[in-house]
């Protein structure tokens, strides 16, 4: 554990973690660490281990590394097609930051342990996760982990485990977000993980409660509903934070105006950034207009809102179910009514 060169790219379902080289630069080139990383990797070399034996391995490690598990480390966690990637690329052009582009551990463990509750999902995150990803190249390199829109419930513990820890919450407008998800409907937040997040309503009405997943008014509900359902939720669980902890960064904004939110979060999670390199960065061909998770792709928001008007198009009914649905259940709830500028409009 004292260094990061052993990239974890996947794991099965026996438990058994496999990883291969991944040099400082690797690192910065992949556009994640699954197996997408093989091809910007050293040779052919792979090496297994169980899973379990990580937590023996970060005991084993504790105290002989050059760096303090945890330090120097902070969090973009976001929904699903938010620009998160975006951000995360700009991010890791800023000097003495790396960035760790959606682990596969994190999302094995949010995906293998839906009904552990939060105090052992925090066991976990401490004993094993937080280790492997402290991982780094020198003392003071700052760490940033992109991490996969399953994996939410990781939020909670990973601002916990330090005063300095910090994160990126991004996400769209529940109109925008149906928009472009349902194209993608074996993407979305899945019912068990919508399930798992704990989110606390006070009132007689119980909008979480009433369609718990379990329940037949769940099982009655269409994708549409289901998504805006697990939409708002994500949102109030995010908003449950400390505003000192998270920042919420919406995705239009960004687009709108990379420099200034680059500056926005480069403050928030105090890297060394500058008006001089985020213009740089925000104004770099490389980056901003080519498409993200891959580059041999030309993208500019013109390309973008030909997307989105014809996914609008061809999910209108969809959409507007979602949108309406969601209205109502925030008339009922007034926790929800806080969500109502989020909603996005139809212009």
């Amino acid at each position: 554990f004292g260094s990061a060169d052993l990239n974890m790219f996947a794991i099965n379902n026996e438990g058994v973690a496999f990883t291969s080289p991944l040099t400082a630069s690797q690192y910065r080139k992949t556009p994640f660490l699954d197996h997408r990383s093989l091809e910007h990797g050293i040779g052919a070399c792979r090496y297994s281990v169980q899973t379990t034996q990580l937590q023996d391995l970060a005991r084993w490690g504790d105290g002989k590394s050059h760096y303090q598990v945890g330090e120097g480390l902070n969090f973009v966690f976001h929904m699903g097609h938010t620009g998160s990637t975006l951000l995360s690329r700009a991010l890791g052009e800023i000097e003495g930051t790396r960035i760790l582009r959606e682990p596969p551990l994190l999302s094995w463990l949010a995906e293998s342990m839906p009904g552990v509750d939060d105090e052992g999902l925090a066991t976990v995150w401490r004993s094993m996760a937080l280790p492997w990803l402290s991982r780094r190249y020198y003392a003071t390199e700052r760490i940033i982990v992109k991490v996969k829109s399953s994996a939410l419930r990781f939020l909670r513990p990973a601002i916990k485990q330090s005063k300095a820890s910090q994160a990126i919450f991004m996400y769209s407008t529940l109109r925008t977000h149906l928009t472009i998800c349902l194209a993608r409907q074996q993407e979305r937040f899945s019912d068990q993980q919508y399930g798992a997040l704990d989110v606390k309503m006070k009132g007689a009405f119980n909008a979480f409660k009433e369609f718990s997943v379990d329940s037949q008014d769940f099982q009655d509900l269409s994708i549409a509903k289901r998504m805006a359902l697990a939409w708002m939720k994500r949102m109030l669980f995010v908003q449950s934070m400390p505003k000192s902890k998270v920042l919420l960064l919406e995705m239009d904004d960004f687009l709108a105006n990379p420099r200034k939110h680059l500056m926005e979060v480069g403050i928030f999670l105090d890297l060394n950034i500058t008006n001089k390199i985020a213009e740089a960065i925000a104004s770099d061909r490389n980056i901003f207009q080519v498409y993200a998770k891959d580059q041999e792709v030309p993208w500019d928001r013109a390309v973008q809102k030909r997307l989105f008007e014809g996914r609008s198009a061809a999910y209108r009914t969809e959409i507007d179910e979602g949108v309406e649905f969601a209205g109502m259940l925030m008339a009922k709830h007034k926790a929800l009514q806080k969500l109502r500028m989020m909603v996005g409009t139809s212009d």
